[in-house]
């Protein structure tokens, strides 16, 4: 008896699975824009940016953002939905930011809660709102490998 319960029990499971193996609509993916590859660079007074949050901000609010971090060398490739899909063709504002959190320990209880903490910024903060940056990105419908986000004081 046992063994009959075991046996289907896995059928049922099995044809639980395989009936979503011939099913191709998803309701994550059906109506996703259309993404194409976008890489560049962002560097600072001329040196790359390492750990930089970089936001491609579309003029609608509808419209998919992109996003990336750019690595050791300041590359970077962005994302819309899966990592590294690139972004919908389309024009985008940008904005990049780089910061930490600098705590100041409680001396009298090393352990507990710090005394204090403070956002410290690595880049001038023009660039780190949609107001208030002037980088804007065209990424054309074939995607881009040559975007270059130069950043000066």
């Amino acid at each position: 008896m046992r063994r009959r319960f075991l046996a289907v029990t896995v059928a049922a499971l099995a044809a639980t699975a395989m009936a979503g193996c011939g099913d191709s609509h998803d309701k994550w993916t059906d109506g996703r824009p259309k993404t194409v590859s976008v890489e560049g660079i962002v560097t600072y007074n001329g040196k790359p940016v390492a750990g930089a949050q970089i936001n491609f901000v579309p003029g609608s609010p509808s419209d998919s953002a992109a996003y990336a971090v750019s690595q050791a060398d300041g590359k970077f490739a962005l994302t819309t939905f899966q990592t590294g899909d690139g972004a919908p063709p389309g024009s985008y504002k940008v904005t990049v930011n780089k910061k930490s959190v600098e705590t100041t320990p409680n001396p009298n209880d090393p352990s507990g809660p710090p005394l204090g903490s403070k956002e410290v910024s690595f880049l001038p903060e023009k660039y780190g709102s949609v107001s208030t940056t002037m980088i804007e990105v065209d990424v054309p419908e074939t995607g881009t490998k040559d975007v270059i986000l130069e950043l000066k004081d």
